[in-house]
């Protein structure tokens, strides 16, 4: 159920509108899903078996401070990615192929997204093996 939240002058028309599940709707929270109010998201929903190996969503952010796997951002379902690399000549997309190679112990691929933010690789290995690697990050 999707439920509008319009800010205060809109309580005559949505008198219940701060109460959802037990938990006050802000403003931020506009046409909120009920399932997502809890905030957690599974690191699985970016991995999907395919054939030969897994792909995972990814979201790159270069020029960050350090290489490093973040969490998973909940609205876009991607596994966000932080390189230090510029995003010119392809760089950033060598500094994550580095990074995810390294963390899943086998070679990755860019399959999608190659001069987009959102990316999509592919890696060979199982998903059980993909999934435990990356919650153990």
């Amino acid at each position: 159920m999707l439920r509008p939240v319009l800010g205060p002058e809109a309580d005559q028309f949505f008198p219940d509108r701060h109460l959802q599940e037990g938990r006050v709707i802000g403003p931020l929270e506009t046409f909120l899903p009920a399932d997502r109010l809890s905030g957690t998201v599974d690191p699985s929903e970016v991995v999907r078996p395919v054939k030969g190996g897994v792909e995972i969503d990814i979201m790159v952010t270069p020029n960050a401070k350090k290489d490093q796997v973040g969490e998973v951002d909940e609205w876009r379902k991607r596994l966000i990615i932080k390189v230090r690399a510029v995003p010119s000549e392809g760089r950033a997309n060598r500094a994550v192929v580095e990074l995810l190679s390294e963390l899943l112990g086998a070679r990755a691929e860019i399959v999608h997204g190659h001069t987009d933010r959102h990316k999509t690789v592919l890696v060979p290995v199982d998903l059980a093996t993909a999934r435990s690697r990356l919650e153990g990050r």
